[in-house]
């Protein structure tokens, strides 16, 4: 009977409660940032792992449900050249990203256009590199989420 509900909590979970704690946490991280007290990296990371605990919900959904993954739209999963593909792009692009110098901008030039989140802008190479992993995860997490799930 409870698995049954699993999609609709879920969806509860993600689609409303998630939005709410965002609102209400929001300024409070962006007070946290601004004064010093809590560090980019920090956010980059709790966020990749929000994200990845919503993916995880959604497939623990679907493997007690006893559904295929073809719901969500990741039929490339069953073919292992595919999964292959996959995991060495990845691994390839954290190689990468670990080599890669970075040169950075004045801070001034780019305030004006993202005045709303220049708090959130990477300052060193470390938050750099956090910055474009946190981007790349987010980006494929709210794909299965809201592409595929919601």
């Amino acid at each position: 009977m409870i698995i049954q509900y699993l999609y609709l909590l879920s969806v509860v979970i993600i689609a409303v409660l998630f939005p709410i704690y965002v609102i209400f946490i929001g300024y409070t991280t962006k007070r946290k940032l601004l004064e010093g007290s809590t560090t980019r990296m920090r956010i980059y990371i709790e966020t990749i792992i929000i994200q990845l605990v919503f993916c995880l919900l959604i497939f623990f959904s679907i493997y007690m449900n006893k559904d295929s993954i073809d719901i969500i739209g990741l039929t490339f999963f069953k073919c292992p050249l595919w999964v292959f593909v996959l995991i060495f792009a990845c691994s390839l692009g954290i190689l990468i990203i670990n080599k890669i110098k970075v040169k950075y901008t004045d801070n001034a030039k780019l305030e004006s256009s993202f005045k709303d989140v220049i708090y959130l802008m990477p300052s060193n190479d470390k938050e750099y590199k956090w910055a474009i992993i946190t981007s790349l995860f987010v980006g494929l997490c709210e794909g299965i989420i809201f592409r595929g799930f919601l």
